[in-house]
């Protein structure tokens, strides 16, 4: 499998939980069918539209950039959040590209953008993440809170060296962050935040009104927003912790 680069024990495990994960949300008659824009009801689609985790292109790896704006999270009850969540993800699985590279995550909890449900139903969503047959190439947290910024340092010391890898905590504004993003590859122009920092969905609105039109070419984000445009281009050479 794909997504656990064909190890096949833990493929083996991510495949029984991804169905545990399905039937929980999706009940036994649509078990062994794929996941429609038809089967997420009113509530889904609403969550779905709050845009809690959004498609936003590429990288200039051509990954899959997934952004998570917790501010964004409105729903009548957690399922009906992750419902529309597992829509988004196996979305993205559509793509051969996607499968085969991964995808780049970012949680972004910078100003205005902070969770205003305090958290509930991150576990949840944890364990929907891990169920899928997606390989997570990287995680980017972007805060601006000291307390946040302790807590995600101290998780990351107690987690394995393969973890560590692919975890990247940024500190700081909105201009700092985006500018440590753009030495990872991914553009400020990819992410759904205006010139003021507000969150901008109509990228994103657009991208639920083609699913729900039956546009079955829009995979991912939009294709006005997959052409990647970084500060710095993608030619410059970047050092990072004294590394190129």
């Amino acid at each position: 499998q794909r997504g656990n680069r064909y190890d096949t024990k833990a493929s083996a495990n991510q495949m029984i939980s991804f169905f545990e994960v399905k039937q929980q949300l999706f009940g036994n008659e649509k078990l062994a069918k794929d996941i429609t824009i038809d089967d997420l009801d009113e509530d889904d689609r609403e969550g779905l539209k709050a845009g809690f985790i959004q498609l936003a292109g590429q990288d200039t790896s051509n990954r899959q950039v997934v952004f998570g704006i917790p501010s964004a999270r409105n729903f009548r009850n957690l399922q009906n959040e992750l419902r529309a969540g597992f829509y988004t993800y196996m979305q993205t699985l559509r793509s051969e590209q996607t499968q085969l590279k991964g995808v780049v995550s970012i949680m972004y909890t910078i100003g205005a953008c902070k969770d205003r449900s305090e958290g509930v139903g991150m576990l949840e969503h944890r364990r929907l993440r891990l169920s899928l047959p997606m390989h997570i190439s990287a995680i980017h947290f972007c805060v601006d809170s000291p307390n946040k910024l302790i807590i995600l340092k101290a998780g990351l010391a107690a987690s394995n060296a393969k973890v560590r890898a692919r975890v990247k905590v940024h500190y700081g504004s909105h201009v700092e962050c985006q500018y440590l993003l753009a030495t990872y590859g991914i553009s400020k122009e990819l992410l759904p935040l205006t010139a003021t920092y507000e969150v901008d969905m109509h990228r994103h609105l657009n991208w639920v009104d083609s699913c729900i039109r039956g546009n079955k070419t829009n995979v991912g984000a939009p294709a006005s927003n997959t052409a990647v445009v970084t500060e710095p281009t993608a030619n410059d050479v970047l050092y990072m912790g004294g590394n190129m």
